[in-house]
C-alpha cells in the first residue's frame, strides 16, 4: 500500500497516522465502488499513489477532518485524467 511506504518519510502523530490510513481506505473504497477507471488494474497504483501523497500534502496542511479530507480527496480523484503516469 503506497500509504503506508509513504508515512515511513514523514513524523506523524499516531492520531493522524490513523486519520490518514482511515481516510485513505474510506476514500479508496469509494473510488472502487464507482466503477472509476481509476481502480482499474493498469491505473490503480498510479491513482493510489497520487491519492496518497495528495492526503500526506493536506494533513502537512493541518487538515485533521476526516470527512473534509475525504470529500476533498474525492474531488481531487475526480480532476486526475488517464492515463496516469507508472507509480513508482
Amino acid at each position: 500500500m503506497p500509504l503506508a511506504s509513504l508515512l515511513k518519510q514523514y513524523i506523524f502523530e499516531s492520531d493522524t497516522t490513523r486519520l490518514l490510513t482511515t481516510a485513505f481506505d474510506q476514500t479508496w473504497a469509494k473510488v472502487v465502488a464507482s466503477h472509476s477507471t481509476l481502480a482499474d488494474q493498469g491505473n490503480a497504483d498510479a491513482a493510489r499513489l497520487l491519492l496518497a501523497k495528495w492526503m500526506i500534502a493536506r494533513t502537512q496542511g493541518g487538515e485533521r477532518d476526516s470527512n473534509r479530507l475525504i470529500e476533498g480527496a474525492m474531488e481531487y480523484i475526480a480532476e486526475l485524467k488517464l492515463p496516469l503516469p507508472p507509480s513508482r
